[in-house]
């Protein structure tokens, strides 16, 4: 019995997963969400950053850079070029996260974004 349930279980979740899978394919096809991978050399992969587009707004969604070639502007390239498609696809507003007074966040301002607001978490002790 619990293996049925098991199974049951693992089934639905493999059903979801796949629906997701669709519905995100079906979403980079409408062109709603770019991936861009930065080179160092034009050879090897030292970056990637995602892009999400909708209704005249895109959202940096995701940026990350190797540790090993931080500090040498890939981060700020990146966007740089997703404000850059943003534009010639015709949004007319972008929006990013970053942690407040971060390297992520200098690199936002100098691509000319500004600070729309801040962000308090709170826990428990």
């Amino acid at each position: 019995m619990f293996l049925l349930a098991l199974l049951d279980c693992l089934k639905a979740k493999l059903h979801s997963a796949l629906g997701a899978v669709i519905r995100s394919a079906n979403a980079i096809k409408k062109g709603e969400w770019s991936f861009c991978i930065a080179y160092v050399n034009g050879k090897t992969p030292a970056g990637a950053a995602v892009m999400y587009m909708n209704k005249g707004t895109a959202s940096l969604t995701f940026a990350a850079v190797l540790p090993e070639y931080r500090g040498r502007g890939i981060h700020q390239a990146l966007i740089r070029r997703r404000l850059d498609q943003a534009s010639r696809s015709g949004c007319t507003l972008a929006v990013g996260q970053a942690a407040y007074v971060s390297a992520s966040a200098r690199n936002m301002e100098r691509s000319g974004m500004k600070l729309g607001y801040t962000r308090a978490t709170w826990t428990s002790m």
